[in-house]
């Protein structure tokens, strides 16, 4: 990973951990922890890895409109998505279009 400047100190605006300024194991398990106690359970590493935590509770982040926001922006053509917040329903969608548009088998890991 290399180092990217990063504008914003707040943890709430780091949903990639690629954009950390000084990226170390200390800077990245403080980023994660900040956000998991905001409930902020996902968390980028650019676009095609995504870190999750289990909250270990209910979370409004598995509702029906959520996944409503997420297939809207999965249908939209107009090259003007709006950025949600990193999502599994987002790198699902991804892979999908990924596939559907290359023709490419793609995978998706759980670890």
């Amino acid at each position: 990973m290399g180092k990217k400047k990063n504008t914003s100190s707040s943890t709430e605006d780091k949903v990639d951990l690629s954009t950390i300024q000084n990226i170390s194991q200390d800077s990245i398990t403080s980023t994660l922890r900040e956000r998991y106690q905001k409930d902020n359970i996902y968390t980028r590493i650019n676009h095609s890895v995504l870190i999750a935590i289990n909250p270990y509770k209910p979370l409004q982040t598995f509702n029906d409109s959520t996944i409503q926001q997420y297939v809207a922006d999965y249908k939209d053509t107009s090259g003007q998505r709006a950025s949600l917040p990193p999502h599994a329903f987002q790198l699902a969608s991804q892979a999908y279009l990924h596939m559907r548009r290359t023709g490419q088998d793609q995978s998706i890991i759980l670890r």
